[in-house]
């Protein structure tokens, strides 16, 4: 646990916002996760821990990506696609099964291309909320996006099979 612990300080020093961006999706999870009623103490931890862990691959990506302002050219985005695997390399001996899915679309379209019913039930979860927060926060790469046209990117993402449709609508209730 003080090695995941260790790992988690390591990106707030090595990308502060990446960091910020972690804490934040970990209580939103806490947060969904208890709307959806999944409120058996294992599983509200699990969120957390699915939040908090969620990016801890970017500690293999460089500072020079991480902190781009702007758009990031086509190999620059195929780098970024890397911090998955590197997760996995990372966290593989940790309870935090398709953690390295949260970037998976329910249309097969994702980092991996993963078919939905091969996405873990936190990872579904986990891309809703990692795309909220990261519209709704300013970050190296652009400002922050208004609510109102927030929900409406992520409702033509979910109309286009990006989310898990039941999660989404259910979340959509109270974001």
């Amino acid at each position: 646990m003080i090695r995941l612990f260790w790992l988690l300080i390591k990106l707030f020093l090595k990308h502060r916002d990446s960091g910020i961006h972690s804490i934040r999706v970990a209580f939103r999870m806490v947060n969904y996760t208890l709307i959806l009623r999944e409120i058996s103490e294992m599983s509200v931890v699990k969120s957390f821990f699915y939040g908090l862990f969620h990016d801890i691959g970017k500690l293999g990506i460089s500072n020079e990506i991480l902190s781009k302002k702007g758009k990031l050219t086509d190999s620059e985005f195929d780098i970024i696609k890397t911090h998955t695997t590197n997760e996995y390399a990372l966290l593989a001996n940790c309870f935090f099964p398709g953690i390295i899915d949260h970037h998976e679309t329910m249309d097969g379209k994702g980092y991996a291309g993963k078919l939905e019913f091969e996405i873990n039930e936190y990872a579904k979860l986990l891309s809703i909320v990692d795309v909220f927060d990261a519209l709704s926060n300013k970050r190296d790469y652009k400002d922050a996006i208004e609510y109102s046209n927030v929900i409406d990117i992520m409702n033509i993402m979910a109309s286009n099979g990006k989310f898990d449709n039941g999660y989404f609508q259910k979340l959509l209730k109270v974001v």
